[in-house]
This record gives C-alpha cells, sequence and structure tokens, in this order.
C-alpha cells in the first residue's frame, strides 16, 4: 500500500490546482495566440471552396509573394491546425483592410444539403465575411473569375446587396497566372493599404 506524507499531498494537490487553473485559462491564452498569429492580416480573400478553391490558392500564393505570407488570410493557408475556425475568422476580419470577394460561376447557386442557396442562411461563412467588412466600411473588392457577371442586387441578400456598387476586378482562370495577371489587383490593394 502507498503511503503519502502530508508533503507528498501537498504536491499532488497543487499539481492538480495547477492543471486546472492552465485548463481554465487555456481559452484565453489561445484567444491571445488567434490575435498575435493574425494580427498583421491585412488582405484577407472570401471565397467559396466549391467554386474557386484551387484559382483562390493561384491568387492567394501571388499575393502573397508580393506582401508577405503574414499579410494575406485564406483559411486554408493561415489556420493552424486545431484552433477554433469561428473565432480565427472573426479576428482575421477585424484586422483587415481590404477584403476580396471571390466570384466564380457558381457563387451564387451553391446550396446547402437541403437545396437552398448557402448565400440566404444568415449564418453562412461567405455571407458573413462580406457582410461584416460592408458593414464596418472595410473596402471589398469583388474578384470575377473569367467571364463571371456580377451578381444583382435582386439575386443577394441583406448586406450583401451593396455588392454590386462596387467596381470589381477580373481575372482569367488559368493555370500558368502569373504576376503581370494580378498586376492591377495588386495596384487596387496598394491604393487601400
Amino acid at each position: 500500500m502507498l503511503a503519502l506524507t502530508t508533503a507528498s499531498v501537498v504536491t499532488v494537490i497543487s499539481s492538480m490546482s495547477s492543471i486546472i487553473k492552465h485548463d481554465h485559462q487555456l481559452p484565453n491564452k489561445l484567444k491571445s495566440r488567434i490575435r498575435e498569429q493574425s494580427i498583421e492580416r491585412l488582405i484577407f480573400i472570401s471565397y467559396r471552396r466549391i467554386d474557386s478553391r484551387d484559382f483562390t490558392r493561384k491568387i492567394y500564393d501571388l499575393l502573397a509573394e508580393h506582401f508577405g505570407h503574414e499579410t494575406v488570410f485564406r483559411d486554408l493557408d493561415s489556420i493552424t491546425a486545431g484552433v477554433p475556425f469561428k473565432e480565427y475568422i472573426e479576428d482575421g476580419l477585424s484586422q483587415c483592410e481590404v477584403l476580396i470577394a471571390v466570384i466564380g460561376p457558381m457563387w451564387l447557386q451553391i446550396a446547402d444539403s437541403a437545396g437552398r442557396p448557402r448565400l440566404d442562411n444568415p449564418k453562412d461563412w461567405v455571407r458573413l465575411e462580406i457582410e461584416f467588412a460592408l458593414e464596418r466600411g472595410i473596402p471589398v473588392i469583388p474578384l470575377l473569375i473569367n467571364d463571371t457577371k456580377m451578381p444583382e442586387a435582386d439575386n443577394l441578400p441583406g448586406l450583401l446587396k451593396a455588392l454590386p456598387t462596387r467596381h470589381a476586378a477580373r481575372i482569367r482562370n488559368d493555370s500558368q497566372l502569373k504576376y503581370r495577371d494580378v498586376s492591377r489587383l495588386i495596384y487596387d490593394i496598394e491604393s487601400f493599404l
């Protein structure tokens, strides 16, 4: 049978107290870490993975090459594994100075599992990201892929109805996308930064 001395009991209780205290503080430490990682992210790229994942990756790479990786936010490239998605996105949005809304040919029509347009859901992330920027006066650059038309205000919900009033950039989705293809977009972004 293991005999515990008073000193052993005090050590065990002290260790347990330290663990409980550490676990209680973890959310605050995590929030602090999220802020540290995203504080310099001035350019936020909002997109639909189904609609423009590969294209957005190319745009991210070219913008990160020009502005620096720590400056450009794209969820798949910027969020550390294990970090709560919602908090990281919200913090990234609160730090950004310009949002690029990538709009591909299916952006408006993409539906949820019930067949309803995802943009009609007030909790849809793409909608929330763009509305967050519009509501706070953060410049929003619609980036149209290929011959995608700007959605009409009547087809957009909530604050997104203001999106068509923004002058859009247009880039062709080319497998060999080069710096020169995004030079005008870079110029426009620099005018906001």
